[in-house]
């Protein structure tokens, strides 16, 4: 699942509003060494990485947000209804994955809608984007989630559930992805790894496990701003999956700089 964030960068790229991928040069690695770089040691951590990446979802979600939300305002009134936030259902009416979508997303703009006025605007609409671990729209496709995948019924996803709901039965990114998510290493997800899991948390911190393990060239844990500017060189021997992933991230910072 991509995050919440890239998510939303992928609608605003599509609406011309965000540059396109450009180069990730050593000057722009080294500068965001120094911005990551929180206690000054020179070094940046796991943890440091994490808080960046966070502080990146919420900052481009900020800048990104209002154009998009004009950009799906078909009145242009300044509010967004149902109807305009669910138009893609429109196309493929009979399609019962398309249904489905549209039923889910239609309990979680009910969710946020305060006045049940049958509005959002640009404020309210930001948790559809960018829901968080504890928002309303989360919870309601966390739950869900869970009846979809829960085929024994017993209110939990196993791995097999979730590998096969996800079709990646065979795929080593769902396994990693399901790893990061049991946070209590049961060998099954409950209704709160689904949430962390639905908010895009865990994509931030696997942005982190990523760019550390391509680029933390001695094993020490940290990075170094010469290991960060050495990523191009430190991707070529890492596995393809994880230098998308972390080319991702990367493209992702780089672009909110830029806008």
């Amino acid at each position: 699942m991509a995050s919440p964030i890239r998510q939303l960068a992928s609608a605003a790229l599509f609406i011309g509003i965000m540059p396109a991928r450009g180069e990730l040069t050593d000057v722009w690695l080294r500068a965001l060494h120094s911005k990551a770089d929180s206690d000054h040691d020179g070094k940046l951590s796991f943890t440091e990485l994490l808080a960046h990446s966070e502080m990146m979802e919420v900052k481009m979600s900020t800048s990104v947000i209002k154009d998009v939300f004009a950009s799906i305002d078909a009145n242009q009134d300044g509010k967004l209804s149902l109807e305009e936030y669910l138009q893609e259902a429109g196309n493929s009416p009979s399609n019962p994955e398309v249904a489905e979508w549209a039923r889910v997303e239609k309990e979680k703009f009910e969710a946020i809608d305060d006045n049940k006025d049958g509005l959002l605007d640009a404020a309210e609409a930001k948790e559809l984007f960018y829901p968080g671990v504890n928002g309303r729209a989360t919870a309601v496709e966390a739950k869900s989630v869970m009846k979809t995948m829960d085929k024994d019924g017993d209110g939990k996803v196993s791995k097999a559930e979730f590998l096969h709901g996800e079709g990646e039965s065979e795929s080593e990114d769902g396994e990693v992805m399901f790893g990061h998510l049991d946070h209590d290493w049961d060998g099954m997800l409950n209704l709160d790894e689904v949430k962390t899991w639905k908010s895009g948390h865990v994509q931030n911190v696997n942005a982190a496990r990523q760019l550390l393990k391509i680029a933390d060239a001695d094993g020490d844990h940290h990075l170094t701003e010469d290991e960060l500017a050495e990523f191009e060189k430190a991707r070529t021997k890492a596995a393809k999956h994880d230098v998308a992933f972390a080319e991702d991230v990367l493209d992702t910072w780089r672009v909110h700089d830029e806008l």
